[in-house]
């Protein structure tokens, strides 16, 4: 749901449906924010904010958690 609008508003956006996705995403891009639901299939937000945090070339990527 957040694509088509962030990409209205000329960001470029890297969608992945699952934590896993998002990692491997992850290594190949660095962003310059992320936005996360807490619950997504494999890996949860919260594990994947604690990857992003531990890695020192994410360390200091902005986090956007979301949830419904």
């Amino acid at each position: 749901m957040m694509v088509p609008v962030l990409q209205n508003a000329g960001y470029e956006v890297l969608p992945a449906r699952s934590g896993s996705e998002a990692l491997s995403i992850l290594g190949s891009h660095l962003p310059d924010v992320v936005i996360l639901d807490v619950m997504m299939p494999g890996i949860s937000g919260y594990d994947l904010v604690r990857w992003l945090r531990a890695n020192p070339v994410t360390a200091a990527v902005p986090v956007i958690m979301l949830t419904a």
